[in-house]
């Protein structure tokens, strides 16, 4: 969700005005921005059973007990951020460009993410100080590259002329290209802060799924690699050519993009995963 809604702003702002989402893209959106709120809303219900040892729906009138530990305040918090989104997008839609509306949108996601970095590894291991803006720095990259490609794939271009569709497909391979190497060093970072040492890389669950994530990661960057020359290339040639190139263009994100979803997921089993 946080890639979909994230990807969609961080195209318009970084890249240039996407058109207005219809259709299946507005669905999406909206169903992203709605899970913004409703996950972290969920997950405060399963803390709360789990700390009072009652059912989800017996934790709904101590929800507030939440709040009385940091996992479940940074929970509740990233409950009422999604919901201070999800209202936004759902009212006035995702903001493009550099105005206050785009700059209060940009804080909240920010915000966002701390919680994310705040109730995690990023905390509670070694030297939070550094864990925690390394981690919302990574996790927005993340958000900049896939979510863009998200975006891309849902259509967020539509012009009437191919050469300004593959202009912004350039202009979007120098963010990503920032990105990645965002992503991989804030990954180094993070991978030194939390194993000692390399063997613990093939020993521990955590360490075991994180090797699995980077294979997974360098296979996406293969076939970035390959869509980014295919960017490179000089368009010449007539209108139903370049035409061509701009569709080509458009369907190599959905590979892009799909790989990039399971990276999502493994991400998810790191999280979540121990170091034993």
């Amino acid at each position: 969700a946080l890639v979909v809604v994230g990807g969609w702003f961080a195209l318009g702002t970084l890249v240039g005005t996407p058109a207005a989402p219809t259709g299946r893209a507005r669905s999406v959106l909206r169903g992203g921005a709605v899970a913004l709120a409703a996950a972290p809303f969920l997950q405060v219900l399963m803390f709360v059973g789990d700390v009072r040892g009652t059912s989800i729906l017996g934790a709904l009138p101590r929800f507030l007990d939440a709040f009385e530990y940091t996992p479940g305040a940074m929970l509740g918090l990233r409950a009422i951020l999604g919901a201070v989104i999800a209202a936004a997008v759902l009212s006035t839609g995702v903001p493009s460009g550099r105005g206050q509306s785009s700059a209060v949108f940009a804080a909240a996601g920010v915000l966002y993410l701390v919680t994310l970095a705040y109730a995690g590894h990023s905390r509670s291991m070694g030297t939070p100080w550094r864990g925690i803006p390394v981690d919302v720095v990574h996790t927005a990259a993340v958000v900049a590259w896939l979510g863009g490609l998200g975006a891309l794939a849902l259509g967020a271009v539509r012009t009437d002329s191919a050469q300004a569709t593959i202009d912004v497909f350039v202009r979007f391979g120098a963010v990503a290209r920032v990105a990645v190497l965002t992503i991989l060093f804030t990954g180094v970072v993070q991978t030194l802060r939390l194993h000692s040492g390399i063997t613990s890389l093939f020993t521990e669950s955590h360490g075991r799924w994180l090797m699995l994530k980077v294979l997974v990661v360098v296979a996406m960057l293969r076939v970035a690699e390959v869509n980014r020359r295919r960017t490179a290339l000089r368009i010449s040639g007539s209108d139903a050519q370049v035409a061509r190139r701009a569709e080509l263009l458009r369907r190599a994100t959905v590979p892009e993009f799909a790989v990039g979803l399971v990276v999502v997921a493994l991400t998810a089993v790191v999280v979540a995963s121990h170091f034993s």
